[in-house]
């Protein structure tokens, strides 16, 4: 199975290591999914870190090496992903 994760959820992951999101990545390491997310979501993750939660920066980067990072959408993906009623802030991940 392969799981999509934004950035709320690597963040989450980061700075909360015994909760659900963190659950995922040791799902990951044992084989049962694989993860992926959009070069923005991993940005958005580490850039929010580094402002409220510094000291889990580390944490962050050594869980981003459990993530295949995925291609930016391509305009046409973005428009598909509005017509659907995607926010417009979420449309390119």
């Amino acid at each position: 199975m392969r799981l999509f994760l934004d950035a709320n959820v690597l963040f989450t992951a980061a700075h909360n290591p015994h909760g659900r999101s963190s659950a995922l990545f040791d799902l990951a390491r044992s084989g049962v999914c694989w993860l992926s997310t959009s070069p923005h979501g991993a940005e958005e993750a580490r850039r929010n870190i580094r402002v409220k939660f510094p000291e889990a920066s580390g944490r962050l980067e050594t869980l981003q090496t459990l993530l295949q990072v995925e291609p930016e959408a391509t305009p046409d993906g973005v428009a598909w992903a509005l017509a659907q009623g995607v926010p417009e802030k979420d449309a390119p991940i």
